[in-house]
């Protein structure tokens, strides 16, 4: 056999071996967790009891580490140093997680806590004693947390540092927000007081509006009907005011005539009875105008940008000005309000793009 094929033979060996283990510590997980709850017969019963004096309450965290490092073992690595650093850290870790549950019991009751399958168990017992005859209570957890931390990291492969500069990017990114919330929070708060009174401006203007319409619309009392008379002397009165046709003349019915004036023209006697006004001209009716339209006209204030905006500028453009445009750009944004960070400056044959 060659040492290509040979190879091939031991590389697929491995695979098989890792899928294996993988698919048992599956097995295991689920068994567990079903003899937790009495669903996995005699063999679940023992695995329950088996991780209760081992880990007390850890027991269950460890379906979650079976689970782990099946996955683990799964994952194809050309390095071997890649489980069995995997593997430690996650070992690491459950066994410091076990210690920081027992580590804060009484000392005399430790074992007792052990042996009825709370806290730690046995292992977490083991190592709650040791760290404390080592290091004391406040600091022994101390050292169990940044063991667990420490386990987590090999585990992953990670380094602590993009993980604190990533932080610090979002709590500046958070305190930026917050700062720009509060900056706009009180541009409102000033402005409030001037939008407030152009809005009464506006309300008392209408309402003026609306009354000169009111008063329009009611009629003038002065030219109401008088008191009423009798129906039999109304009804003459109107007679002789608006049909002068039937107005008769003492002495018309004798053959006596009508006087008349020098001009030819009959004068009636005046009649207790007859109106004042004999004669009315009807006036025209007043043309209806069309109800005016409430106009609610909001005005929001705004801030006129300054005049150094259009000054005039006196030099000629060149290839050394693009630093200086861009700042320019980015003051005429921030005479808007408009605060902006500078990117990068693509220059081309004929166009130069700026970016922000």
């Amino acid at each position: 056999m060659s040492k290509k094929e040979k190879s091939v033979s031991e590389g697929l060996g491995g695979d098989v071996k890792r899928s294996v283990a993988a698919i048992f510590l599956f097995v295991l997980a689920l068994v567990a967790t079903l003899g937790f709850f009495g669903a996995a017969a005699l063999a679940g019963n023992w695995i329950d009891t088996a991780l209760s004096w081992a880990f007390g309450w850890g027991k269950w965290l460890a379906p979650v580490l079976f689970v782990l490092s099946g996955v683990v073992l799964l994952r194809r690595r050309e390095k071997t140093f890649f489980y069995i650093g995997n593997v430690i850290g996650f070992s690491l870790a459950f066994l410091a997680a076990l210690a920081l549950l027992h580590i804060f019991f009484p000392p005399e009751k430790m074992a007792e806590v052990a042996a009825a399958g709370g806290g730690g168990g046995h292992l977490g017992l083991a190592l709650a004693t040791l760290i404390l005859k080592l290091t004391g209570p406040i600091a022994g957890v101390v050292v169990l947390l940044a063991l667990i931390v420490s386990s987590v990291l090999i585990s992953f492969n990670l380094s602590i540092l993009p993980v604190l500069r990533g932080l610090k990017e979002r709590l500046t990114l958070w305190r930026e927000k917050l700062s720009f919330r509060r900056t706009e929070d009180e541009e409102a708060a000033e402005e409030l007081p001037a939008e407030e009174a152009e809005e009464e401006f506006a309300e008392t203007e209408d309402e003026r509006e609306d009354e000169d319409d009111y008063e329009e619309e009611i009629p003038d009392e002065s030219a109401a009907v008088p008191a009423e008379e009798d129906s039999s002397g109304e009804e003459q009165s109107s007679d002789r005011a608006f049909n002068i046709a039937k107005v008769r003349f003492e002495g018309e019915d004798r053959g006596g005539g009508s006087p008349a004036d020098g001009d030819g023209r009959e004068i009636a006697e005046s009649d207790s009875s007859a109106p004042e006004h004999i004669f009315e001209e009807d006036e025209p009716a007043q043309e209806e105008r069309p109800a005016r339209k409430k106009s609610y006209s909001r005005k929001f204030p705004w801030r006129i940008p300054p005049l150094k905006l259009v000054r005039a500028g006196s030099g000629k453009g060149s290839g050394g000005d693009i630093k200086e445009k861009q700042s320019k750009i980015l003051r005429t944004f921030a005479d808007f309000g408009i605060i902006l960070e500078p990117a990068d400056i693509t220059v081309g044959p004929t166009v130069t793009q700026y970016a922000f």
